[in-house]
């Protein structure tokens, strides 16, 4: 045999070989990848208009890669009802628009239709199961008319949050705030509209997988999105309309005596979406009398907008996106307007001109005021966190928001948000989370109580 010969036999023996080592490596590879799941919330819904009777809905975060291949990964529902007997259920995924986030965090929705209510509901893949524990609904409301918040950081002034509670309420509307990181004083203003059911709460802790050197960042451009979604699946069936503002967007009805009677004129057609576009504003607050005497200016004319939506027929929201595939039969534009606080500051308005009121009627107005005298005379005039934080958010999430290009800023470093001189002041949400087998490449992880403790870092 030719030595050309011999050498073309051994090369293409070592060819084979490499391929058959390829056909059982690769899955092997595959099988060992690390994919990062969060579970928050796992809901069960008797009967539901939008998601069908015996509905589990399953909220989860996930990095980018993990939500490309969690619709093909074989992921099933399993159901052990009273008697132990499993049956596997097909999930359906609502998945956050990839193409809109650039974030490596992504909010899904997983859902399924069982048999009848469970007692133990687990995940599966293959043989590999994880229990997943079932959160309760909502099953009374104060009023037909929700506001979900997301996750309160330390930019958001007390005098927003004390605006925000007390106009809500007198128009009928209920407060849901979600809370992450905040000062002490906030938690007790929060504690005390919560006791006196001006409001309801809960403590939503980070991804636990997020890279903790990325303040704001990944934290605040996704879990907006996850908790607004939880807020829309626990008070989907009791709630009449739902709103997901932010804390300084203020809403007085101009077309009815309370936020339901106004949205109602609108979605007696066949709206279901209603949209309210926002004003920018600068309140300057008088000390004792924050509406009756306050100066109001416009800032920056035109802003952009949220939306209110009757719930029944909604599964899940991407902040002031909703879910690309549910249809949206019309969008109607309210003939109102909501009030966007840009910025709070202290002024004397004896020596200025006062605003004429034309938000609200001065009798609602000096109510307001006399709520507010009533527990805010105890609270700091400035925060000492607000404007750190600010500078924080607008130099990260407005720089990925508007572009392509991500930038580190020296408005942005862990030493910057420290508290000042360690007052330990500042509180953050924390978690005992679990984990369970890997089902297949995906590490499933979720939180089994939640609480606040104190910490160092103020963003």
């Amino acid at each position: 045999m030719k030595v050309g010969s011999i050498f073309k036999y051994f090369l293409c023996i070592i060819v084979i070989c490499l391929v058959i080592s390829l056909i059982y490596k690769v899955p092997a590879l595959l099988k060992n990848e690390d994919l990062n799941v969060f579970v928050h919330s796992a809901y069960y819904f008797k009967k539901s208009h939008s998601l069908g009777n015996n509905a589990i809905a399953i909220l989860m975060t996930m990095e980018r890669s993990a939500a490309e291949k969690i619709e093909n990964s074989g992921m099933s529902i399993v159901e052990i009802d009273d008697q132990m007997y499993d049956q596997t259920n097909i999930i359906n995924f609502d998945i956050e628009p990839l193409h809109l986030t650039k974030s490596d965090l992504v909010t899904v929705l997983a859902k399924s239709n069982i048999h009848s209510k469970p007692i133990q509901t687990e995940l599966r893949i293959n043989d590999g199961t994880i229990q997943i524990p079932i959160k309760k609904l909502r099953k009374e409301v104060f009023s037909p008319v929700v506001f979900c918040f997301s996750p309160l950081i330390m930019l958001n002034q007390w005098q927003k949050l004390m605006l925000q509670v007390l106009i809500s309420n007198k128009y009928q509307g209920h407060v849901h705030l979600y809370i992450s990181r905040l000062t002490k004083i906030y938690i007790d203003v929060i504690k005390y509209y919560s006791k006196n059911k001006l409001l309801s709460y809960e403590i939503w802790p980070d991804t636990s997988f997020a890279p903790e050197d990325e303040p704001l960042f990944h934290f605040e451009m996704r879990t907006k999105k996850a908790t607004n979604t939880d807020c829309l699946l626990q008070f989907k069936n009791i709630a009449q309309f739902i709103s997901f503002p932010d804390l300084e967007d203020l809403l007085i009805p101009n077309s009815g005596l309370t936020y339901s009677e106004e949205f109602s004129k609108y979605f007696e057609s066949s709206t279901n979406l209603l949209f309210y576009q926002k004003i920018n504003f600068e309140f300057m607050l008088n000390e004792n009398r924050w509406l009756t005497d306050s100066i109001i200016r416009l800032v920056d004319g035109s802003y952009t907008g949220n939306t209110i939506i009757q719930p029944k027929y909604y599964n899940s929201t991407w902040s002031h996106l909703l879910n690309e595939d549910e249809k949206i039969p019309i969008t109607e534009k309210a003939k109102n307007y909501i009030l966007h606080i840009k910025k709070i500051d202290w002024i004397d308005v004896t020596k200025s001109k006062k605003f004429n009121n034309i938000f609200m009627n001065s009798n609602i107005s000096e109510e307001i005021d006399e709520q507010i005298r009533m527990f805010s005379v105890n609270l700091p005039r400035t925060d000492q966190y607000a404007q750190k934080n600010w500078d924080c958010y607008k130099s990260r999430f407005y720089i990925i928001h508007n572009s392509d290009i991500f930038k580190n800023s020296r408005n942005c470093t862990r030493d910057s948000l420290r508290s000042f001189e360690g007052d330990g002041s500042c509180l953050r949400a924390d978690t005992i989370t679990k984990t369970g087998p890997k089902l297949g490449s995906f590490n499933i992880f979720y939180p089994t109580f939640t609480f606040l403790t104190e910490t160092s870092l103020c963003f």
